[in-house]
């Protein structure tokens, strides 16, 4: 999160684009994607808020989204940045698609993912 925040404090760069897809708004979802992989293994094993724990998959899209709308925020006071719906919009499906494939993996039963790994 400190490294979105920081990045996203300094004034815009352009990236190329292609006629049908931005390149930052796949910059956006990759790493909101990340982020919100990280939160999802952080709430799983956390212990101090069992509400958290207990439904990790949407709690996981609603802060990382949450978090994304703040940070669109923060971009208006920075100079040559805006903040934009597309960009929230790319990063939450970012976070949906990580969402998917965590849930993927848990079918598969992948321990980097299992809420077993929590200590008691």
């Amino acid at each position: 999160m400190v490294i979105i925040f920081v990045q996203s404090s300094f004034p815009s760069i352009t990236l190329p684009g292609t006629e049908f897809f931005e390149t930052d708004k796949l910059v956006h979802m990759l790493l909101y994607g990340f982020l919100a992989s990280l939160i999802y293994i952080s709430l799983i094993h956390q212990n101090n808020f069992p509400n958290l724990s207990q439904s990790p998959i949407a709690w996981t899209i609603i802060l990382t989204s949450l978090y994304g709308a703040s940070d669109e925020f923060h971009q208006t006071f920075v100079p040559n940045r805006s903040g934009e719906f597309p960009d929230l919009f790319a990063d939450v499906i970012g976070i949906i698609i990580a969402a998917c494939v965590i849930k993927y993996f848990l079918s598969r039963r992948v321990k980097l993912f299992s809420p077993s790994l929590r200590t008691q």
